[in-house]
């Protein structure tokens, strides 16, 4: 079934067709500037929606569920909530060039999910599996403005994690597990705590470079445990014998050495 609205219609409230399997599309919603919470909410059938262009603003587990959508327009809007788009199994495509803030589980399971844009605005990341088993998302992680990251990336196909951004704690355990396509990673020199296991499970990954001066906490030791792969960890020239004695850092000693020796192991990076 398909539903259209007049143009009177500005709101698309709470709940409005949360369940509502049968509906299939949305027709010409140009008017609309907001749509509450959970509004689509396990609408399994809904593949499309007119005309989004002025939207800006979206609730929480707005389109949760919504497992047959394939693209979604984000109009003007800036900020993705929780669960918005989670269990999106068909969503391909949202470009998220100009969002800044997405938040807990937004994209968890949309495991087609491959063209989102820039990520280059976005300051804050949102906690648990955020992009987590988005597998045919197959990009290098470019975040240069965030501040504040507490999600996941986990079984997602990143590649390479280029620029984290300003972010003082990766707080949430296992953020890139299982990242089977992640080959390298840049933490930033902001870094002052790192949570478990953060990147278990990869098997090909090639080198880590972890760009604080100070030595970042690491929670246990099985932040850098990647089945037995026994990758290089770079770290500040002055901080290598730091790093090499730091709890649970120790575990890593054989394996950690100075940004110098970077240059000279792969001189075209």
């Amino acid at each position: 079934e398909k539903v259209s609205f007049n143009n009177n219609v500005t709101i698309i409230g709470n709940s409005t067709f949360e369940g509502c399997t049968k509906l299939t599309s949305i027709g010409d919603v140009s008017n609309v500037t907001s749509i509450g919470d959970s509004a689509f909410y396990n609408c399994t059938k809904l593949t499309s929606i007119g005309n989004l262009t002025n939207i800006t603003s979206i609730g929480s587990s707005s389109f949760n569920g919504c497992s047959s959508l394939k693209s979604f327009d984000i109009g003007k809007i800036i900020k993705i909530p929780n669960s918005a788009f989670s269990g999106c199994t068909s969503l391909e495509t949202i470009d998220l060039t100009n969002v800044t803030y997405i938040g807990a589980n937004a994209f968890y399971n949309c495991s087609s999910l491959k063209n989102i844009g820039s990520l280059e605005k976005i300051t804050y990341i949102g906690n648990y599996s955020t992009f987590g088993n988005c597998s045919s998302l197959v990009i290098d992680l470019n975040l240069p403005n965030l501040e504040y990251f507490a999600g996941s990336f986990n079984g997602s196909g990143i590649t390479n994690i280029v620029n984290l951004g300003k972010i003082k704690i990766i707080e949430w355990a296992a953020s890139f597990t299982s990242c089977l396509n992640l080959k390298t990673a840049i933490l930033p020199d902001t870094l002052t705590e790192i949570a478990s296991s953060l990147f278990a499970y990869n098997t090909n990954i090639k080198w880590v470079k972890c760009l604080a001066v100070n030595v970042p906490t690491l929670d246990n030791n099985s932040a850098f445990i990647s089945n037995n792969i026994q990758y290089p960890i770079y770290v500040p020239d002055n901080s290598v014998d730091l790093y090499k004695a730091a709890t649970n850092w120790s575990t890593y000693a054989s394996r950690i050495f100075s940004l110098t020796q970077f240059a000279t192991d792969f001189p075209n990076v």
